[in-house]
């Protein structure tokens, strides 16, 4: 199961002195409802990956908002409840949200202003039958026209979800009314030593990272249902003595026909994605970047739960 991760052991040491606001925020809602974009835009950094693919988040992903007061609002971003449950891999994400739900302290659901679904239905009841405090966070306010026309949108959700805690209108992507967000989040939380070290904005390691990275540039380029039958690996990650990385990362497909597809004609949609990759990683790491990338077969990895233990699909991340 995704259980949020232990507290680190360095973390008493990162803000003594009096208790500060703390704890975990469950980051829920459908499929491409902007969770990772906000998580984003929160950090300040790229976190999550984002594409217009349902489904892009796989696993769990812990992002800390370290605030001038002390406060530490770690939020958890979690994938998109999955309606088709019966491959192994969708198990683990549906798992995975539930999970971070019932670990959080307060649950974060963030809506599309523009259209509530009754997937959305079927996400708030769970929140709130999870007796977690609930503020739902309803995005995409800048798609909106006229302005006044969030009005009875804001007033709709409070008349049917009137146990809230509070209702945020915001907008990810433009970043706009973030800071209302987290003063609407932050008294919800328990009060306490500090959480996490100053420096600390995620669990995740840079291998992760690096593959998420390849893996979102992936998603871009192609197309269909064949983005979902791919994971990465990262082989190597190492820093020369004069500042260059060597990264060297294996792209995972379920059946041999799809190593044409990602590699494409000629190669070309190969090198594509391994120029964008490798401009993102430069961003990432801080630094120049060799980049290589090769295709494998893992027939029907994501049926396979020894495969997915081994491409790091283990439920605890």
């Amino acid at each position: 199961m995704s259980e949020i991760p232990p507290v680190p052991a360095d973390a008493a040491d990162a803000a003594p002195g009096d208790a500060v606001r703390g704890g975990f925020i469950a980051l829920v809602g459908r499929p491409n409802v902007g969770k990772s974009t906000l998580l984003n835009a929160l950090i300040g950094s790229r976190l999550s990956i984002v594409t217009a693919k349902p489904h892009t988040t796989r696993q769990r992903i812990l992002g800390v908002v370290h605030r001038d007061d002390g406060s530490q609002l770690a939020f958890v971003d979690t994938p998109g409840l999955h309606e088709r449950r019966g491959r192994p891999l969708n198990r683990l994400m549906n798992d995975a949200a539930r999970q971070a739900m019932h670990d959080a302290d307060v649950i974060l659901v963030l809506v599309d202003a523009s259209r509530v679904s009754e997937y959305d239905e079927t996400v708030l009841e769970a929140a709130f039958s999870s007796g977690r405090p609930v503020v739902i966070g309803v995005n995409k306010t800048d798609r909106i026209r006229p302005r006044d026309a969030l009005l009875p949108v804001l007033a709709g959700f409070g008349a049917r979800w009137p146990a809230a805690a509070a209702i945020v209108p915001l907008s990810a992507r433009r970043q706009d009314n973030l800071e209302r967000l987290l003063d609407a989040l932050a008294p919800l939380l328990p009060e306490g030593p500090a959480l996490f070290p100053p420096d600390m904005v995620t669990d995740r390691d840079m291998a992760y990272r690096v593959a998420e990275q390849i893996r979102e540039k992936l998603m871009i380029q192609l197309r269909d249902e064949l983005p979902y039958g791919i994971a990465v690996t990262v082989e190597r990650l190492v820093r020369e003595d004069g500042g260059r990385w060597q990264v060297a990362a294996a792209i995972w497909v379920e059946q041999a026909r799809h190593k044409g597809m990602v590699i494409g004609r000629g190669g070309q949609l190969l090198k594509t994605v391994g120029t964008q990759a490798r401009q993102a990683l430069i961003e990432l790491l801080g630094g120049p970047v060799h980049l290589e990338l090769w295709v494998q077969e893992r027939r029907d990895w994501s049926r396979d739960e020894r495969a997915l233990r081994e491409l790091g699909y283990s439920g605890e991340g």
